[in-house]
């Protein structure tokens, strides 16, 4: 595998751990990037976003853990 798919892949995996993880936190980051580009956000109902977004990490990291197994076996 390329080290740039692989660095691009590892980034996916870290930032779909972070966002199950903490997913609170994981927010906040996207609020302080929307801000820099003068947008604000908040979300509507914040118990739901919160578990939205944790659902969202564990399947982020699922797809990333299946492309890293199909692109190993292209090789």
């Amino acid at each position: 595998m390329r080290p740039g798919l692989q660095g691009l892949g590892i980034s996916f995996l870290l930032f779909g751990f972070f966002s199950a993880a903490c997913p609170g936190r994981s927010i906040a980051l996207y609020q302080a990037l929307m801000a820099r580009c003068n947008w604000r956000v908040s979300p509507i109902d914040e118990r739901r976003e919160l578990a939205t977004t944790r659902v969202l990490g564990v399947l982020l990291v699922v797809l990333s853990l299946a492309i890293f197994g199909a692109l190993d076996q292209s090789h």
